[in-house]
């Protein structure tokens, strides 16, 4: 056979090569290659995964979906939305949502040494729900989207004393062009069929807030300079986790 290059072979394509090659000298070769360990090739896995580890890689591929499974899977406060993956430095958003859910198609990138898989918790999947509602709380988007309707129902729902439902507002916090904080604000009326209809298919988005108040139609002008500042705060708190993960 001589001598040749393993590395970079998976066993079953090292014994076709041996096999191949010692043919010429021996008859009918029955070969076997066993794998006594692997080395030097390892990712890391960190975060809200059951045991955070470092996983050698063998020649078997393995996606971002196995890893988690090698490492004991999810913890009850991760993230069902998104992964973060390093690779030589720059960092990748995968949609695990998608992943997970099977709603849309996904690739399962498959994992290289050298890189680092990080599950970050659900502090950036909040959607924050507040006024006039049964119960004040963040609400946790998980790996499907959550409408307007949901969210009010996780918090309660509608205050019947005080709320209104005409009067519901979805703050979007964002950043324009130059950079600059910016708010866009959705007006949704639940009293009418059609407004009820459309908040059942408006999707929330994480950092989106929800608002509730019990006054007139007239006023929101009024209310929405009043808010801004808290939502302004509470995009900022979000962005900041975000970037320590």
């Amino acid at each position: 056979v001589g001598t040749f290059k393993a590395a970079g072979l998976t066993a079953a394509e090292l014994r076709d090569y041996i096999t191949q090659h010692i043919s010429r000298v021996v008859h009918d070769p029955q070969v076997d290659v066993r794998v006594i360990n692997f080395r030097a090739d390892r990712i890391e896995v960190t975060g809200e995964v059951v045991k955070p580890s470092t996983i050698d890689l063998d020649d078997t591929p393995k996606g971002v979906i196995q890893a988690i499974d090698a490492c004991g899977g999810l913890t009850a406060n991760a993230s069902r939305r998104r992964l973060l993956l390093e690779r030589a430095g720059v960092i990748h958003e995968i949609d695990l949502a998608g992943l997970l859910s099977g709603s849309r198609i996904v690739p399962n990138p498959a994992l290289l040494p050298g890189d680092v898989l990080h599950v970050p918790d659900q502090s950036s999947d909040q959607v924050f729900v507040l006024g006039a509602v049964g119960t004040q709380a963040p609400v946790i988007l998980q790996q499907n989207s959550e409408s307007v309707v949901a969210a009010l129902t996780k918090a309660g729902g509608i205050n019947n004393t005080t709320g209104k439902a005409k009067g519901l507002l979805v703050f979007r916090p964002h950043r324009d062009a130059d950079h600059k904080l910016a708010s866009t604000v959705f007006v949704l009326d639940l009293s009418r069929p059609e407004g009820l209809l459309l908040a059942s298919g408006f999707n929330l988005m994480p950092g989106d807030v929800l608002y509730v108040k019990a006054t007139a139609f007239a006023e929101y002008n009024s209310i929405i300079n009043d808010l801004l500042p808290t939502i302004t705060a509470i995009f900022q708190l979000a962005e900041l986790n975000s970037l320590s993960h």
